[in-house]
């Protein structure tokens, strides 16, 4: 594989664009032609709301297992390479949503759209109020989406907003490294917007004042803000940006060791090594033969 998959709806071309701003269908449905398997990749464009009934699944997330149990919702974002192994028993869905759609959904929401900017697992097992709530507004999403009723994106508009009220209520889970969180402060959304630049420029291998500059801020305010909600000054989440891409493209592509500093933005691979064994403590090539074999150990259990 010379690139992380990129689907636009597991198509082939992130290009293309849902014909509505949602999408359901059965987890079965798609993953039953792959053997209960689907392989690593993301989307550009897209969110993802898996709920799941019965069964069992077993995700990865940026190279992070997660489990999945019965009764239980995972939300992946947009650009989170991902993965899934279902039981054979599974019976859940899965709602694909256009992160415009979503974003226009909560804009007057800044505390519940922070919520979801990292992947959150669920657990909707016993009589919580918001567990229950979410089952329903679920339930209700996947009858209104199969369906074709009066004023039904009306409809829909109504409860996904509220499913993913109940959610953030819940708390949620996700492995370690890839958690976060936000209170929709001012500096809090300075922060979100520094992450989407990230998302979206960090192969140019832009510095702290080019950043601050599109945020309209100075580079003093951009790390004072990056302290406090990240815990590091703005170069540290720079690097961090560059450093998560070479670790999904070590892990799920062959592409080499030059070409992925090049498609990085570093001059070599020499530059590119120095700089990965200054964040991780190894070099590229053992990260990615000791990330693999975690991989495979994991597939096997």
């Amino acid at each position: 594989m010379n690139a992380i998959p990129i689907y636009a709806l597991y198509k082939s071309a992130d290009d293309e664009r849902l014909t509505e701003p949602f999408h359901c269908e059965s987890i079965a449905s798609r993953s039953r032609l792959h053997d209960w398997e689907i392989k690593p990749h993301r989307h550009d464009h897209f969110l993802q709301l898996l709920y799941l009934r019965r069964g069992s699944a077993e995700a990865t997330l940026d190279g992070e297992p997660v489990a999945l149990p019965a009764s239980s919702a995972l939300f992946v974002p947009a650009r989170v390479v991902h993965g899934f192994v279902f039981s054979r028993d599974v019976d859940g869905v899965i709602v694909t949503l256009d992160e415009r759609y979503v974003q226009s959904l909560l804009a007057a929401l800044p505390e519940v759209a922070a919520r979801y900017e990292r992947p959150r697992r669920l657990l909707l097992r016993g009589s919580q109020p918001d567990a229950r709530n979410l089952r329903t507004a679920l339930e209700g999403l996947v009858a209104e989406m199969d369906g074709n009723g009066g004023w039904r994106a009306a409809a829909i508009a109504a409860l996904l907003p509220l499913a993913l009220l109940w959610g953030a209520r819940l708390g949620g889970d996700v492995p370690a490294a890839l958690a976060g969180d936000g209170s929709g402060d001012p500096a809090e959304r300075h922060y979100r917007r520094f992450v989407d630049a990230l998302d979206r420029r960090y192969r140019e291998r832009l510095g702290v004042s080019e950043y601050a500059a599109e945020l309209g801020i100075t580079p003093t305010h951009l790390n004072r803000i990056c302290k406090q909600k990240a815990g590091r000054p703005a170069l540290d989440c720079i690097r961090a940006r560059t450093l998560v891409e070479a670790q999904r493209d070590l892990i799920y592509t062959t592409l080499g060791i030059k070409h992925i500093a090049l498609t990085l933005g570093f001059a070599d691979a020499g530059y590119f090594t120095r700089f990965f064994v200054a964040a991780c403590g190894q070099t590229p090539g053992a990260f990615r033969r000791a990330a693999r074999a975690r991989l495979r150990g994991a597939a096997a259990a």
